[in-house]
Parts: structure tokens; sequence; C-alpha cells
């Protein structure tokens, strides 16, 4: 979700293929307040949390597509994400887990 992190990524687009959403600004993700928490989005005449919901539905397919995953698996969206691209291999794919493996109840694995 970092502007940046997209375009230090497109300095190795000649060895490798990156699919991303382009059609948004990511600034709507730019604050301390997880997003589950973030009540501004919802209320009010801006409602951001539409724009949220549909970025978090295009990076879950997006991931679950991918041939190689590197995941944070406290993320339920990553769990999800390795989940779908499992089912679609029929396999579960090459991943890396940056926090822990993944385990069916969730945080009591990481230990």
């Amino acid at each position: 979700d970092d502007d940046q992190v997209l375009k230090t990524t497109k300095s190795y687009s000649k060895e490798f293929e990156f699919i991303y959403a382009d059609s948004f600004s990511r600034d709507l993700f730019d604050s301390k307040d997880q997003i589950e928490y973030r009540k501004d989005l919802w209320t009010g005449s801006n409602n951001k949390g539409h724009s949220i919901m549909l970025s978090s539905l295009i990076d879950l397919l997006l991931l679950a597509e991918c041939d190689y995953l590197v995941l944070h698996l406290l993320s339920n969206l990553s769990r999800l994400a390795l989940e779908l691209a499992a089912s679609r291999k029929e396999a579960i794919p090459p991943y890396f887990s940056k926090d822990g493996p993944w385990c069916q109840h969730w945080k009591m694995c990481t230990s």
C-alpha cells in the first residue's frame, strides 16, 4: 500500500512481470490507525470505505494469481490469498511468510 514500493518494483520490470491496481492513489491508506478502526472512511459525503473495499478485493484476486507469494500470515487477507492460490493451482504454491507458518489456528502457531 505504498507508492514508493510500486516505484521500486518498476526497476525490476526486465526480470519480472508485476501486475498491480493503478487506478487510485494509495494515499488513502496513509494513517497510523488500522483500517477497521478508521470511522472517518465510512462516514460523511466522501465515503472512502468503498474504495478501500474494492482495492482490497483487487489485491486479493491479484495475489491469488501469483506464481510465488511473499506474505504476512498474521493478515487474514494474506491467508485468504494463499488459500485461493492453492485452490486455483490445486496445490500449495511456493510462498514465504515474513512472520511465521500458515496455521489453521491463526496466531497460535507463531510462537
